[in-house]
């Protein structure tokens, strides 16, 4: 078994990636960045934005 990955010794198949996650929208950055110039804090902005 040399040379084999554990988990091709495990039985099981590769375990793919799920890829890059979603990447806000231009609109969404535009909005969250008035609302922190309008005052709220980025946490407050980030959840007014979703």
């Amino acid at each position: 078994m040399a040379g084999r990955r554990r988990s091709d010794r495990a039985l099981r198949g590769k375990l793919t990636s799920p890829g890059r996650p979603p990447v806000a929208r231009q609109e969404h950055r535009r909005r969250f960045w008035a609302l922190v110039a309008e005052g709220l804090s980025s946490e407050d902005a980030a959840m007014e934005v979703g």
